[in-house]
Order: structure tokens, then sequence, then C-alpha cells
């Protein structure tokens, strides 16, 4: 199927797209929300998983709704877990399905760990933002700019908030790389209300979750950690190489920076595919 669906949850309806065949691969967005930062990575996938990109609730074609009507409310993680346990139970009915994540979305990976592990295969962990993972001062620092942002949404608008956060997550090649894409393009021709929902939803929460590592050790055959080989800004390159180190797992590296899965697609396909489907050999 090469359609887009929609999948009715609590308070939300989810838009998703399912193509390809063979085991089942979901590409969970990060920050934007929105599938159209896997559209093309999707496709490079899609000759050997049955892959299915959606957009996150509150997220362009996925709104959230208040007494069925109005697009309103808040979530948390746990919500976006949840959510994405009724869509792997949808799109792969027969069992477990593996995960992708980028930046902030892999706690949403995280959250449903520890809500029901049985939906999980394995889960691809790319430069994952775990801020309380990281060393002080860095950790006091990404927070007091995390707040900093917040408090230049409330105060001036989308506008000013995003040129606070993308330093943080993006090195500037990686940054050039990515605003030079298609999909760069596409972002930008939505409304800046698509934005809207990550800093007054989302955010927050991010820049105060902790993970535990200890925790997560017991999922460590589950986890596969990428990391871009710009190796920049510090946030989440060192908090991917923290995880690491604490849970002792080898890192994959990516051509490319946070933005990989967007400006490097067939590298980080081919990642994918080594790393998902052949764990014992080498890239």
């Amino acid at each position: 199927m090469d359609t887009d669906s929609q999948l009715t949850v609590k308070g939300a309806s989810l838009s998703y797209r399912t193509i390809g065949t063979g085991p089942a691969l979901i590409l969970i967005p990060g920050g934007n929300g929105t599938a159209i930062f896997y559209e093309s990575l999707a496709q490079a996938l899609s000759s050997r998983f049955k892959v299915t990109i959606y957009d996150r609730r509150g997220f362009h074609r996925s709104p959230v709704y208040n007494s069925g009507t109005t697009p309103t409310g808040s979530t948390t993680m746990r919500t976006h877990a949840e959510d994405l346990a009724a869509l792997i139970t949808r799109v792969s009915p027969q069992g477990p399905a593996s995960l992708f994540t980028c930046s902030g979305s892999a706690t949403i990976a995280t959250e449903l760990l520890s809500y029901n592990p049985n939906l999980v295969h394995r889960v691809i962990l790319h430069e994952p933002l775990f801020i309380s993972l990281l060393p002080s001062p860095l950790q006091e620092k990404t927070k007091a700019t995390g707040r900093e942002v917040m408090t230049t949404y409330k105060n001036r608008g989308i506008g000013p908030a995003n040129k606070l956060l993308m330093p943080l997550v993006h090195g500037a090649a990686d940054w050039r790389r990515f605003k030079k894409t298609e999909t760069y393009n596409r972002l930008a021709s939505l409304s800046a209300n698509n934005m809207t929902f990550y800093f007054e939803n989302e955010l927050p929460e991010l820049v105060e979750y902790r993970v535990d590592e200890v925790w997560l050790a017991q999922f460590r055959d589950k986890l596969v950690l990428f990391i871009g080989s710009d190796m920049e800004p510090e946030p989440p390159s060192t908090s991917v190489r923290r995880l690491a180190e604490e849970l002792q797992i080898a890192l994959t590296t990516v051509e490319g920076g946070h933005s990989a899965y967007v400006t490097n697609v067939g590298e980080t396909a081919d990642a994918v595919i080594h790393t998902l489907l052949y764990p014992t050999s080498k890239i």
C-alpha cells in the first residue's frame, strides 16, 4: 500500500503511509513531527522493509481534537508512545516492529519500551537528544538554552525561537546541507503553526526528560546507536556517545550529521539495512 491512511487514537487522528515489503519498520519524526522528513529514506528502504512514516499527533496532517471537533490540547512523550503502539498494532499485527528515531523522538521509543516492549523488535537511535546524560556543565548550558528558546517563543514567536534552537542540534555543515534539500523546501512551505505544538507541548518536557540508563540496559540487545560523522554539535553527539559507553554498545557512524537521514539518504539507508538485517556484518 502506497497511500495515506488515517488511524484514530484517543483524542487525535494520525496520518500515515506504508510502502514496501519485508520486516516492519516505522520511522518516528523528531521535532517538526511530520513524515516529510522521512519520505526519501522510506523510499530507499522500501525494497527491504515494510516502511511506515507518519505525522505525530499535533503536526501537519494529524490533528488533536477536543470533544471530537477542535484541534487543541497538550500531550506528552508517553501519549506519543501510546499512539505509536496503536500504529504498530495496525501496520504489523503479526508481531513487533523495528523503529528508527532521531533527536528528541528517541524519548518516544524509550517510553514505548517502558509501556510495551514486546511491540519493539529493534530500535535505531540516531543521535538521541537525552539532555540528562550530558556531563556538567554542558547539561546545564543545554537546559538553559532550551529554556531560553521557550521564553523567546512566548515573547517573540516561532521564528526567533527556531533561530536559537537550530544550533543546539545542527552543526554548521549539517545545516548548510539540509537547507539545500527538497525536504527543507517542503518543510519551509508549511505553516509556521506546525511548530506551535512542539514549542508548547514537547520542548518543555524534552528539556527536563530523564532517561535511566541503568533501566535501559535491560534492552541493550534491542538498541542500535547511530552518530553522524560530523560529530557536532555537542549535545546530540555527546549524548549518544555517553549512552554507548554506559550500555557498552558499539556506535555506528553514518555519513553526515544530525540530519543525515535527509542529507545522506543512501548512506543512512545502507546503515539501517546492515544493522537491522545483518547485525554481525560490517558496513
